[in-house]
């Protein structure tokens, strides 16, 4: 991790509130937040609120608003609580507005004899010999986020990440979401789930693509540090576009995230917000 971004956590809680550390920081402006931060603050959120013995099966985010660099409220409030299936709601606010929302659907599950085995067979290059990295793009005119979460994470690469709409690799945040609290297997895939677009990015002359939100299905749970994510990006001349990935750990694929895409007219790196307002 850069020396400007040494912190034990992307958010610290006091006083009734999150208050993100440099590492929350997105690679368009550095006064906002990077989507993975708030993605990871709500299931954080919305974890610790769910009762015991359900697992997620689908989390979906929407970014609505740039998220800033400053003291942020969470409220978390059941939709319905039935024995077998959970859904939950999250809102992130900033001085009252909000600026994010996220709803969890929760399963109970059960033992069957049932072997997965389409799922089983899926799985990315093993990562050991791959020199670790910053999240960045394999193009001469490329620009390097700002310091924060996207130059926080460790990257190891597989394939794409050219700007040309794919990527493929291994990716590990080595800090917690919140100071104090471990990462679960849950809060850290879901910490990891707005970076499809991010090594997927198409870049068309000095345009790029934001995505402004985020659903994660998850058949499994997440199992290790590292994350593996398969992702492509499809867009059209209008400037919107989705993108799809595969999320795996080393034992195999985990689930899948879906994100819409909205163009933005600058890349990052430079000084101002490209988050729609």
């Amino acid at each position: 991790m850069p020396d400007d971004l040494l912190a034990s956590a992307v958010f610290e809680e006091r006083d009734g509130a999150f208050w993100p550390t440099p590492v929350a920081r997105g690679p368009w402006h550095s006064d906002t937040l990077h989507g993975g931060a708030a993605a990871g603050l709500l299931a954080f959120a919305i974890e610790r609120a769910a009762p015991a013995g359900f697992r997620v099966g689908r989390y979906q985010v929407d970014l609505l608003r740039p998220v800033p660099l400053a003291a942020l409220d969470v409220s978390v409030n059941p939709v319905r609580e039935g024995r077998r299936l959970q859904v939950w709601d999250a809102e992130l606010r900033a001085e009252g507005r909000l600026v994010a929302r996220a709803n969890a659907l929760f399963l109970r599950p059960s033992e069957l004899a049932v072997c997965a085995a389409s799922a089983l067979g899926q799985r990315l290059p093993p990562r050991d010999g791959i020199a670790s990295g910053p999240l960045g793009f394999d193009r001469p005119d490329a620009r390097p986020p700002l310091p924060g979460y996207s130059t926080a994470v460790e990257v190891k690469r597989l394939a794409g990440m050219r700007g040309e709409g794919e990527g493929t690799a291994w990716m590990r945040l080595p800090v917690d979401i919140v100071a104090g609290y471990r990462l679960t297997p849950f809060v850290r895939i879901a910490a990891h789930a707005d970076f499809a677009n991010g090594i997927s990015q198409r870049f068309v002359a000095e345009t790029g693509f934001i995505n402004a939100d985020l659903t994660l299905y998850l058949h499994r749970e997440h199992r290790g540090e590292w994350v593996g994510v398969d992702a492509a990006c499809e867009v059209s001349g209008d400037g919107l576009g989705i993108v799809e990935a595969r999320y795996f750990d080393d034992e195999g694929l985990v689930g899948r995230v879906r994100q819409c895409n909205l163009a933005a007219q600058r890349l990052p790196g430079q000084s101002q917000s490209a988050k729609p307002s």
